[in-house]
């Protein structure tokens, strides 16, 4: 049996700092980058409306971080809140009381985020792994293949109860995963959002919707920049980012379509959670990413 190749993958090449500095827009234009911030977020608390992902999930100016009486951490980052509830627990704990109290904390992660992050940079990056693949469906066998390639000493034993542990602390998570599955197993296949129809595997029922619905969501928001900005000239898709060019000198009438489409999308979506859009200029790939 032969070897096998692995896929090459042009557009992650695209942006990668090899290539993307030399990929450069059409004479008199410059590149734009939107991505949907927190979009598949949105989606889940949208989906689910589970109290504490929501919290943790949606950034906004002036949300306290603090511990309520079960020892969940309410902290606008998801991979932390859920390692509160594990067994990296004292080590977060640590961490909050070191950089406290509530008060002085929460000013710290509204302002030094990035500074915060870096000192518990190795608990959280297991904790982002383990959150990313159970929410696109992985179980603790996958997610233990994963860490281990990613060089993390985690075993299997303890991937087993970080994958239970997820799921309650995030129980309406899990209730409508649940549901969302024995539907798709029910009729054999799905239909998200926007009305389009699928059949994923079973066990990929509550992924699907969320990336199906994602892609609905971005396509929906090129729509109404077409329409608020006539000189925009798509050029990709890159999972949940739109990039385009637009013309040199444009920029601030460009943000204000910008504004103007989040808005409209949001008017028409109508859910809990507002959808963002980040947005990026730059006269090569690599300025914008």
């Amino acid at each position: 049996m032969g070897k096998k190749v692995k896929k090459f993958n042009f557009l992650a090449f695209a942006r990668s700092d090899k290539l993307a500095s030399y990929i450069i827009p059409d004479k008199g234009m410059e590149f734009v980058s939107m991505d949907a911030s927190a979009g598949e977020p949105s989606i889940i608390s949208h989906l689910t409306r589970d109290e504490r992902y929501q919290y943790a999930s949606i950034e906004e100016p002036g949300k306290r971080a603090y511990y309520d009486s079960t020892g969940f951490l309410w902290i606008t980052d998801v991979y932390l809140s859920f390692g509160s509830m594990t067994s990296y627990a004292p080590v977060i704990e640590k961490w909050y009381k070191d950089n406290g109290p509530e008060e002085a904390f929460t000013h710290k992660w509204e302002t030094d985020k990035d500074v915060l992050v870096k000192q518990i940079k190795a608990q959280r990056k297991v904790l982002k792994t383990v959150t990313l693949a159970t929410l696109y469906g992985a179980f603790p066998k996958k997610i233990h293949e994963t860490l281990t390639l990613n060089g993390e000493e985690v075993t299997l034993e303890d991937c087993q109860i970080l994958f239970e542990t997820f799921w309650k602390t995030f129980s309406r998570i899990d209730k409508f995963k649940k549901h969302i599955t024995r539907v798709n197993q029910k009729q054999g296949y799905l239909i998200n959002l926007f009305g389009f129809r699928g059949t994923p595997h079973h066990k990929d029922s509550l992924n699907w919707l969320i990336q199906s619905s994602l892609n609905g969501v971005v396509l929906l928001f090129l729509e109404r920049i077409c329409e608020n900005f006539p000189n925009f000239q798509f050029t990709q898709f890159y999972h949940d980012e739109i990039i385009g060019q637009i013309p040199i000198n444009r920029r601030e009438e460009f943000r204000e379509a910008h504004k103007k489409a989040v808005q409209e999308l949001n008017d028409m979506l109508s859910w809990n959670i507002p959808v963002r859009f980040g947005l990026n200029f730059g006269e090569n790939y690599l300025a914008i990413k």
